[in-house]
Order: structure tokens, then C-alpha cells, then sequence
């Protein structure tokens, strides 16, 4: 899947897309942090965490989601049945929830997450729909911005070792760029090319399906301004074409060393340098102590945050 500078170097002059064209094509995907509600809620007599944000309604028990609603995939409802307890209506499912904590808060923020919503499939979904994320590969590619990330499983023996050694569902992570020709990239860090770049068409061409058994799909919410992308651009000029790199050395650093730049990279390494970048993570850790399972749970970020798991392959 590698190609060559000179191949791509037109495309990578990605970044110079305009203010007013993310607003146009990404509505969804500013950070609106102040209808985010997190709170109790009781549905089938089970008290679970509830979280709303950024177009995603989920409950979750002991830390993993065991409900999801996707606001822009499915329309979806609400009807306020008493002072706490509501119900979201997804085409021909219903589902009732008591509000143990701020039941006003909740339905001003599911108001305002129904209402600005953009949903694609008014098809009635399949039993048990809501119990895992999963939106096919046109939708995402229709979603996807640049600075998003992929959380991939790969078959291999090695990358099994690493996802037991780490107690992580993943051991890939690679970070998505979209150019001003609206072309979807894939750049990440790899063992066999390195730091490298490749059109999402080329990894959909390939034999992936022979090597990978899951591929994730986190959207980045954030303003995605002239600034941040003229930093991500830069970052991507830089370090395209570094070598790949993951010794005991690299790994046993502690903190970041500011003003240094690196030589080479790992594939999780390569995604907290780019954050950093941009300046969307804190400098204070060095980018070798991050891996792909960071990437998978709930990473500190600054004026910007990711979504949960979308699975677009398995």
C-alpha cells in the first residue's frame, strides 16, 4: 500500500481546505461540550452510566457501553412520559429511561442532539442493533475528516502477543487526512514502510481482509480551523518517509524532551507526536508511552475529544 512522494505529493497538500468547508461538510463534528450530560439512568430495572455526547448516546456498566445510539444514523425521537422518565423512539423501537440525576439537563441535551442531527438510514434495523456500533464503508468515508483515527486487529501471531501483553482489543492505530480534492488518506507508521501515506481507495483495493479481522473508526471532535491545519500539515511534511522504530530504549522514556525532533517512529508513538502538534494533547508525556489500546480508551485531550468505537469492518 505504500507509494512513493512524488505520487502523492500533490494530495498532500492537503490541509489548505477552506474554514467554510468543514463547516459545510462537518457539522457534526465540532466539540459541543455543553450539551454533554453524563448522569444515572434506569432502563429494564439496570442502573447504568449514561453518556451523551457528540451525537452518541450510550450506557455503560463497569466501564464497557452496552447500549449505543447513533443520532446520525437512525432518526430518532424523544417523547417526555413523566418529570424523569423519557423515551427515545428509533423507527419501529422504543426504549424507556428513568433519569436518577438532572432529568431537565438530559432532555435539553437530547433536544438539541435530535434536532441538529443529519441521520442516513430510515431502514428498521436489525434486532439488537443497538448493542454495537457499526455503520458500513460508505458512511464512512462520507464521515470521515482529516485527524480522525483507525484502531485496526490484526491476524498475525505477533500482533496477538501485543494485544495480550497490553490487554488491549487493538494493535495498530493510523490517522486519517483528507485532502483539498476531498481524497481520504490513511497516514500511520508501519514496520515494513515506515512512515508512510496511502489513499483509502488503495487499502479497500487490497488483500486487508486477509490480514485484518477488525478495523475501528474514532471521530475527532474539534475546531478544525486554518491554524490547526496548517500545523498538521507541517507535521506531515516533516515526519512522511521516517523510519519505523520500537526499542526497549524508546519505550522506557518517561517524559518528552521539547525541541527535539524525532527520527522515527511506532504507530501509536506517531499519533501523540501529531496531537501534540497541534497542540490538541499535553507535551508533559513522552509520545513512546503511548499505544494503540490509548488510543481506544478515553485519552485526555485539550479542546477536543474523541467518539467512542464505530466498527466498519469484521
Amino acid at each position: 500500500m505504500k507509494q512513493q512522494w512524488n505520487d502523492i505529493n500533490e494530495d498532500v497538500n492537503m490541509i489548505t481546505i477552506l474554514k467554510s468547508k468543514f463547516k459545510q461538510t462537518s457539522p457534526t463534528q465540532i466539540y459541543y461540550q455543553s450539551y454533554d450530560q453524563e448522569g444515572l439512568l434506569l432502563k429494564d430495572k439496570i442502573v447504568y452510566k449514561g453518556i451523551l455526547r457528540n451525537y452518541t448516546f450510550v450506557l455503560q456498566r463497569k466501564e464497557k457501553n452496552e447500549f449505543i445510539l447513533d443520532f446520525n444514523q437512525y432518526p430518532i425521537q424523544l417523547s417526555i412520559l413523566s418529570n424523569d422518565v423519557f423515551q427515545l423512539s428509533v423507527l419501529s423501537y422504543q426504549f424507556q429511561f428513568q433519569s436518577l440525576t438532572n432529568s431537565k439537563q438530559w432532555i435539553l441535551s437530547l433536544n438539541y442532539y435530535i434536532n441538529t442531527s443529519k441521520p442516513y438510514c430510515f431502514q428498521t434495523p436489525l434486532p439488537n442493533f443497538f448493542l454495537q456500533h457499526t455503520i458500513p464503508f460508505d458512511i464512512f468515508e462520507k464521515r470521515a475528516e482529516s485527524l480522525d483515527l483507525l484502531l485496526f486487529k490484526n491476524k498475525s501471531i505477533a500482533c496477538q502477543l501485543q494485544r495480550l501483553i497490553t490487554n488491549s482489543e487493538y494493535d495498530h492505530v493510523a490517522l486519517l487526512l483528507r485532502n483539498n480534492k476531498n481524497l481520504l488518506h490513511v497516514f500511520e507508521a508501519n514496520s515494513d514502510d515506515g512512515v508512510c501515506i496511502y489513499t483509502w481507495d488503495a487499502l479497500m483495493q487490497s488483500n486487508f481482509k486477509d490480514y485484518v479481522t477488525q478495523i475501528s473508526f474514532r471521530q475527532l471532535y474539534t475546531k478544525r480551523d486554518m491554524t490547526l491545519l496548517l500545523k498538521l500539515q507541517d507535521f506531515v511534511y516533516k515526519n512522511h518517509g521516517k523510519k519505523y522504530s520500537a526499542n526497549i530504549m524508546k519505550l522506557c522514556k518517561k517524559r518528552s524532551i521539547t525541541g527535539v525532533e524525532k527520527e522515527n517512529y511506532f504507530c501509536s508513538e506517531l499519533i501523540a507526536a501529531c496531537y501534540k502538534h497541534i497542540g490538541i494533547m499535553e507535551n508533559d508525556i513522552s509520545s513512546c508511552q503511548f499505544w494503540p489500546k490509548d488510543f481506544a480508551g478515553n485519552i485526555k485531550l485539550t479542546n477536543a475529544q474523541l467518539s467512542h468505537e464505530i466498527i466498519i469492518f469484521q
